[in-house]
């Protein structure tokens, strides 16, 4: 994997740990902070099944439903440099001018959107993983699922809180489903 040591010093990182992190960004653990805000799946949290994806594939490209200013696709994208290409979907505009050039800088993709028309966004089977913390309490999961499966590739995984819905059509094209009151969790076959 590549390494943050250019960023470390980069002009713009000084402006961005005064701001958003004011005791100094912890590069190694920055991202740690989100894995506890999924309930495992198959026994592994958050980081964990991202690095299974990446043992597996070197590199994936992941999608954040509701990811608001994309904090948890930055801190991924710090973790794990140039083997994790993120991409979000948000209602509205909460980045600040720093974020956004951060994350263009990084190559981050947010997209201002409605999440019920991310099939029209993204192409079919183009994401290894998708997450939601909590944002599908926002959003009909009988219209965003369905289209996450398709944006799934195979072998891909959702982890998603906010909702435990699945339309039983859906089954037939997942393995290890678990569901609990307000989250749900699969593989696309």
């Amino acid at each position: 994997m590549e390494t943050w040591e250019g960023l470390r010093n980069y002009p713009i990182q000084a402006e961005f740990n005064r701001r958003y992190h004011p005791e100094g960004y912890d590069f190694k653990n920055g991202f740690n902070r989100y894995v506890e805000s999924i309930p495992p799946y198959g026994g592994k949290n958050l980081r964990q099944v991202v690095e299974t994806l990446l043992r597996d594939r070197r590199n994936i490209s992941v999608l954040d439903l509701g990811c608001g200013a994309g904090n948890a696709l930055l801190d991924m994208r710090l973790k794990y440099f140039g083997n994790v290409h993120g991409h979000g979907i948000t209602a509205s505009e909460f980045r600040s001018p720093l974020m956004k050039v951060l994350q263009d800088l990084l190559g981050i993709n947010i997209i201002v959107g409605d999440a019920h028309e991310m099939e029209s966004k993204f192409n079919k089977e183009s994401f290894d993983l998708i997450f939601s913390f909590f944002g599908l309490e926002y959003m009909d999961p009988e219209v965003v699922l369905p289209q996450a499966v398709d944006l799934l590739s195979s072998g891909g995984v959702a982890m998603l809180t906010g909702t435990s819905f699945l339309n039983a059509h859906l089954k037939p094209r997942l393995v290890n489903i678990e569901s609990n009151h307000n989250s749900i969790s699969f593989t696309k076959k």
